[in-house]
């Protein structure tokens, strides 16, 4: 079994099954100390998932060839960013139990973070929504905030998870989103915010 952190570090299993020149996947973890419900990582360009790159690696898997399908625009550029958003993509690889255990937690993990995105006045997918659904302390802030956000989100959820409160865990995803939005944002017309 491959070790989960060495895939993202070499993309060269991407270039050898796209036969193309993929700049390397480097995974940016997170490390907020008040962060233990799950492990997350940030990319601010869409990359494959976690079981997506392991298909693509393998050529000889039967859904390799839809899976190439559904990443090559991405790995060769030829798509628009703006409209894909951002990708936030939850494993439960860590966690042992039942499925719907798992799906429990991970959906659990999703809406928190959902919620903490619609407080800053973003969809689900990193879209800047109307004013209207704001809080008025974000609408203070809305100057000052991205205008979209474009990357790539995964997070690893882990088994103690279960056991937090979900006022807890929504607060965790805040400090989270808050990251996503340093790393992820973006202004107009897909251009990257310069920070000082």
């Amino acid at each position: 079994m491959l070790c989960y952190r060495m895939l993202f570090q070499n993309a060269s299993f991407v270039r050898s099954a796209l036969g193309q020149n993929v700049k390397a996947y480097s995974k940016q973890y997170l490390k907020i100390p008040a962060l233990n419900v799950c492990r997350v990582s940030i990319h601010p360009t869409h990359q494959p998932s976690h079981t997506s790159s392991i298909i693509l690696k393998d050529t000889s898997h039967v859904l390799c060839p839809r899976v190439r399908q559904r990443y090559d625009p991405v790995i060769k550029g030829r798509y628009n960013e703006l409209e894909e958003g951002l990708w936030i993509m939850l494993t439960s690889n860590t966690m042992q139990g039942k499925k719907a255990v798992r799906s429990w937690a991970k959906r659990r993990i999703a809406q928190a973070m959902k919620q903490e995105l619609s407080a800053r006045g973003y969809d689900g997918e990193g879209r800047r929504v109307s004013t209207g659904a704001v809080s008025e302390d974000a609408i203070g802030e809305s100057k000052r905030r991205p205008d979209m956000l474009i990357g790539t989100v995964d997070i690893e959820v882990f088994s103690h998870s279960m056991g937090i409160g979900f006022a807890e865990v929504q607060n965790q995803m805040g400090l989270v989103v808050e990251e996503v939005l340093r790393i992820c944002g973006r202004q107009g017309g897909g251009k990257k915010i310069k920070r000082n």
